[in-house]
């Protein structure tokens, strides 16, 4: 069984990982900044949250999850508190929505 996660890893994983640039300057911008062969792009680390990005990243992939999530409505209005000079809406599923339309 190990052969066969290591064949796939090798043939289908890590060429896809090299695809994909790391950014190499401050201000990584995915709107901006280059994706990978297939479009997707990586989510920034702002310190100890790369185990949650990795969760959001791994939720975006899986296409019926995305595609259920992405046009939910929860009915519920926006509720925006200010952060950093910013308006930013307080409710967990429209981030995850911005979010994932930003991956």
């Amino acid at each position: 069984m190990p052969e066969i996660v290591n064949q796939i890893l090798e043939d289908y994983w890590l060429k896809q990982v090299f695809r994909v640039d790391k950014p190499e300057k401050a201000g990584f911008s995915p709107q901006a900044d280059a994706r990978s062969f297939y479009g997707f792009c990586g989510i920034k680390n702002l310190g100890a949250v790369c185990y949650m990005n990795s969760m959001m990243q791994q939720f975006y992939n899986v296409p019926s999850f995305r595609f259920s999530l992405m046009p939910a409505n929860d009915e519920i209005e926006a509720n925006y508190v200010k952060h950093q000079n910013k308006d930013i809406d307080d409710n967990v599923l429209h981030q995850m929505m911005n979010q994932f339309a930003f991956l």
